[in-house]
């Protein structure tokens, strides 16, 4: 955060009662910070439940989420202000742009998929910039999910038809592999909400669940 150019940031850091030295560093690192910041440490229910906290206090117009490990590239909010001051509807937005993947310090790829493929595949949820308005109106995650709430929620605004979706062809966000949403876990929570927007049939849901279940037993995901 520390290497954006752009500063009209509000930093919300929400812990989930850290029992180990983690608040102490973060306040350390953050004491003198060149933006505003919040910190909140409480009990949560999980991921998603504490974006929903950090959603409900934030004053910006648009949101990130910025998960444990993963980091903002250099310019990443630079460029993403330019394009909303650019955009005529900035009530119900979502800009998005390229994720850079990490696999054992190692650059593994980078990608984009179009906001057209949402029915068949999530967002890179991280290098999303979401209006706070949308939130306001369409809701926030679904603490149901341990792993695809972003997936339903990004699903639930491009099902509604009211939402401008924006792609920035430029990489925004470096993420480092390793989390539940790309095991067995997320695969099946993934095809529960695709269902659920009836965007797979019942006959490809199963075949995902059985499949997912058969690649863990014989240790090819998580």
């Amino acid at each position: 955060m520390f290497a954006q150019n752009y500063r009209n940031i509000e930093y919300i850091i929400v812990d989930g009662c850290s029992t180990d030295s983690t608040l102490k560093i973060v306040r350390d690192k953050l004491a003198d910070a060149p933006f505003e910041t919040v910190i909140v440490s409480e009990p949560d229910e999980g991921i998603y439940d504490a974006m929903n906290k950090g959603i409900k206090l934030a004053s910006g117009d648009l949101i990130c989420m910025l998960n444990s490990d993963d980091r903002l590239t250099d310019n990443a909010l630079n460029t993403v202000a330019g394009y909303y001051d650019n955009t005529d509807n900035q009530e119900y937005l979502v800009i998005y742009g390229m994720e850079r993947r990490i696999k054992d310090g190692k650059e593994k790829e980078c990608f984009l998929y179009g906001h057209e493929f949402i029915p068949e595949r999530n967002l890179a949820h991280q290098a999303c910039y979401i209006s706070k308005k949308t939130y306001d109106t369409f809701g926030l995650y679904d603490t149901s999910y341990r792993s695809a709430a972003d997936h339903d929620f990004i699903l639930r605004l491009y099902m509604s038809g009211q939402v401008t979706f924006i792609p920035v062809y430029e990489v925004l966000i470096d993420f480092y592999e390793g989390g539940i949403s790309s095991g067995c876990l997320g695969n099946i929570e993934g095809a529960r909400v695709r269902r659920k927007y009836g965007t797979v049939s019942t006959g490809q849901y199963t075949y995902i669940i059985f499949r997912s279940i058969f690649l863990k037993l014989i240790g090819k995901i998580r």
